[in-house]
């Protein structure tokens, strides 16, 4: 493993410090050739077997399942040591087999058990170069914000936070404090900085690690214009708003708690489509299609069906729900992220409960 991460690091271009977020040097990092050589050769190492096993020979399950510990290992490695280049090329692994499919569903829970919940709490002691959970909030999105991305997204689909019973647990406290300060939620972010370099990393610190596999400069990620045609790339915001909006009703029925960081999240999406909107140029016109909205706005009517059938039914967390899905909508429908009918979307909403928000949403949008 360590050959494989000293491989990457020498053949990878000289990197601009780490503590830089620029645009400049995403798209440097990302448009060389030698990154590209290298992606497709990560993406070789870890592909699965293509021909299919025949009936009482499971050699090709056997390979698939020692490449895929061997990867789990190699990014266990990668997040101790902080290296930028196999990390990226991770990204762009991730990227191509779907940030929700089960591989990277099972690598994902592989590096939260494996690495992020043990990594030991901050020490007062320690710099910040050091391995401990405040580097591993503030250095990882500016090493690799496409790994970061797709890895949230993993993260929300690993962690349904459902009502039904089919729902795994909520999670853990350490992995929401996690997501908060990559989406720039943290005291970090609480001072501006004066010069021009930094303030733009500055305003660059919530839309970087959230939207970068969907930025114009992510070139690195698309092999060619068909690929990226058939392969939607999906944003970490998407599944994490539905964690934002279930909690309410979640929370009133016992199973799940942090109240606050939920609304640190819920806060940290809509500011992040804010920064989106005042950056428009920079991100894809084609992020979000209509009928995922309609598939969140789906499952989010599900689960109200189930809540009211509950005897901790509350109407005050009713509304709070779709108060939350309401703002969301509006959002990222105004930070112009969503393409297709829009019509379709306000179909949907017309099956929810009574919203202010969302009746407003109709109104606006029930021409589209």
């Amino acid at each position: 493993m360590q050959n494989i991460i000293d491989f990457f690091q020498e053949n990878s271009l000289p990197s601009t410090s780490n503590s830089s977020v620029s645009i400049e040097a995403f798209e440097a990092f990302n448009s060389s050739a030698e990154m590209l050589i290298l992606c497709n050769i990560f993406t070789y190492l870890f592909m699965e077997p293509s021909h299919r096993a025949s009936k009482g020979d499971d050699s090709s399950t056997t390979k698939s399942s020692d490449r895929m510990k061997s990867l789990a290992k190699l990014a266990s490695m990668s997040l101790g040591l902080k290296n930028r280049s196999v990390l990226h090329c991770l990204g762009v692994w991730i990227h191509r087999q779907g940030p929700t499919s089960d591989k990277v569903i099972r690598l994902c829970e592989s590096l939260i058990e494996d690495h992020i919940l043990l990594v030991p709490p901050d020490d007062p002691y320690e710099d910040e170069q050091s391995n401990n959970r405040l580097a591993l909030m503030t250095s990882l999105p500016v090493i690799a914000p496409i790994f970061v991305a797709h890895f949230m997204t993993a993260i929300a689909e690993l962690y349904i936070l459902d009502s039904s019973p089919n729902g795994k647990k909520c999670p853990p406290k350490v992995i929401l404090e996690l997501i908060n300060s990559w989406l720039g939620e943290n005291n970090e972010m609480d001072t501006i900085p004066e010069n021009g370099a930094d303030q733009d990393d500055y305003e660059l610190g919530r839309i970087f690690p959230a939207m970068s596999p969907t930025m114009n400069s992510a070139n690195i990620l698309f092999t060619s214009p068909h690929q990226y045609s058939t392969q939607q790339t999906l944003m970490p915001l998407m599944s994490l708003a539905r964690w934002a909006i279930l909690h309410s009703i979640i929370e009133y029925s016992g199973k799940c708690n942090y109240r606050d960081d939920y609304a640190r999240l819920h806060s940290a999406i809509l500011e992040c489509l804010n920064d989106v909107l005042e950056r428009r140029s920079l991100v894809r016109a084609d992020v979000l299609s209509t009928k995922k909205l309609v598939i969140l706005v789906s499952g989010i009517q599900l689960a109200l069906d189930n809540y009211e059938t509950e005897a901790s039914f509350d109407l005050s967390a009713q509304q709070e729900c779709l108060d939350r899905l309401g703002q969301f909508l509006h959002c990222v429908t105004a930070a112009k992220c969503v393409y297709g009918k829009l019509g379709e979307v306000v179909s949907s909403i017309k099956n929810l409960p009574k919203n202010r928000l969302l009746t407003l949403y109709i109104q606006r949008y029930k021409n589209s």
